[in-house]
């Protein structure tokens, strides 16, 4: 097991977590400012607008950006090449969007349409401040990423907090705010990173070969993000449709507790993929990769049980006014996330091994059981039947990917000691939602149950780690 490997992972971890922490937490802390000055129904059009974007992104793209960012790190003698169709795409993409502004007039979107231009500006600052964003990892900027992330977050903050609070301006405020940010953090990337260098419109910058290369990588990952985005976002639509934009609103501000687990392992996961990318075809990768997941599994499974023990007074500072009701779909929704993000680890053994159909067979599977559990239990249980269609997907998910990757890489997974945890966590979240005297010792014990199963296993992984690394010394 070599140290230079965890080495190599941990910078990594605290560069993407220094943007990380600049672009979600800021996002995070947000919320109690929406969920005071705005309505549901407000609040609701600002989530409708960030989750379509998401949808249009991958679609418009074609995802290209992926590919830009494996073969600059794969082909830095063609880089100038690869960036060059990457933005092409790019800005084909925002033509395509602005063709289709027009449906946004369908009920679905529940009044997005009074907004449609703001959104369009939206979609363009989003689908560059990205692009060039994995053109920097591909160019191996990385230290770039933080500042382009702050710049672009505080500015946002800032502009929000001005915007929705004082001066009042509701949803214009939210995509006022949501465009300038956007802005900034592309002018860090392209006039820091100097990126406008490797864009020139000329014949053999856009060779054939090179498109054909990085398109027959990045549209097979187009059907899986958007099986993705089906798992974790169609729920919204249905939401509107059946139950009303204003409950759409109350689900949409519930969700964002979740995501503290999803802003600590984004840094983890963007990290992974690139010592993936570099480790892949290396001898021991196998081992390697078992450890990384056992410490990935351990923090993701305490952090979920420490976030259900402490949901309500969260929700309390989070979720202002008539939003704190919502708070009880919220521990159904960190495992549902929590099964997303283990997803998201095996994912990254299809795309450095290149094989990424599989991902969209998964996705799509799970995406299919969300799309046919979310209308049934909504007529079933109302609002909280969504949280227990989104679980159901995203587990369908983690189940394929778990026992297909095997074909991939053999690496070993104690069984027993995540199915006990799992079954803990579960037991906790439903738990979480049901008022008993003895409620808070019970969680409490559940809590530490967790830890003390995820510590049998880290701690030989630490003594090892610690011994080769004595050894190199020496």
């Amino acid at each position: 097991m070599a140290v230079g490997k965890y080495k190599n992972l941990l910078v990594n971890i605290l560069l993407f977590a220094c943007n990380t922490v600049a672009t979600k937490l800021i996002t995070f802390l947000l919320v109690p400012l929406y969920t005071f000055y705005m309505t549901s129904s407000e609040f609701g059009i600002t989530d409708v607008a960030s989750t379509t974007v998401n949808l249009l992104l991958p679609l418009a793209t074609l995802q290209i950006s992926e590919a830009v960012l494996r073969y600059a790190i794969d082909d830095s003698k063609h880089q100038r090449e690869y960036v060059t169709i990457g933005f092409g795409v790019t800005v084909m993409s925002c033509v395509i969007v602005g063709a289709l502004l027009p449906t946004l007039s369908l009920n679905i979107f529940g009044g997005l349409d009074d907004y449609r231009w703001l959104f369009f500006l939206t979609y363009v600052a989003s689908a560059f401040q990205g692009f060039f964003g994995y053109v920097a990892r591909g160019l191996n900027q990385i230290k770039l990423i933080p500042i382009s992330s702050a710049a672009s977050s505080l500015t946002s903050g800032l502009l929000a907090w001005v915007f929705i609070g004082p001066a009042n301006l509701g949803v214009h405020g939210y995509f006022y705010a949501v465009i300038a940010g956007a802005s900034l953090g592309i002018l860090v990337f392209v006039i820091g990173g100097r990126e406008y260098r490797y864009i020139r419109f000329e014949r053999q910058d856009l060779n054939r070969v090179y498109i054909r290369r990085m398109l027959s990588y990045s549209i097979p990952l187009v059907p899986n993000a958007l099986s993705w985005w089906i798992n974790s976002n169609v729920n919204r639509y249905f939401i509107i449709g059946m139950l009303g934009i204003g409950l759409s609103g109350l689900f949409a501000a519930a969700s964002k507790i979740p995501n503290i687990i999803n802003l600590l392992s984004q840094v983890f996961l963007s990290a992974w993929t690139l010592s993936a990318f570099q480790e892949f075809k290396k001898e021991g990768v196998d081992k390697f990769f078992s450890v990384v997941f056992k410490i990935f599994h351990a923090m993701g499974v305490v952090l979920a049980s420490a976030l259900i023990l402490v949901v309500p007074w969260i929700a309390s500072f989070m979720l202002q006014k008539e939003f704190y009701a919502a708070w009880t779909l919220v521990p159904i929704m960190i495992i549902a996330v929590l099964y997303n993000i283990l997803s998201s680890f095996f994912a990254s053994l299809y795309t450095s091994n290149m094989k990424t159909m599989f991902l969209f067979i998964t996705t799509a599977a799970g995406a299919l059981v969300t799309m046919i559990a979310t209308p049934l239990l909504i007529k079933w249980m109302g609002l909280p039947g969504t949280t227990i269609a989104m679980l159901l997907g995203n587990l369908v998910v983690l189940i394929l990917r778990v026992k297909d990757s095997r074909k991939i890489m053999a690496f070993s997974i104690d069984w027993l000691n995540v199915l006990c945890t799992e079954i803990i966590l579960l037991v906790q979240a439903v738990l979480r939602t049901m008022d008993i005297p003895a409620l808070p010792f019970i969680l409490a014990a559940t809590c530490i149950a967790i830890c003390g199963l995820q510590a049998a296993q880290l701690v030989p992984i630490g003594k090892d780690i610690w011994r080769r690394y004595r050894r190199r010394r020496a």
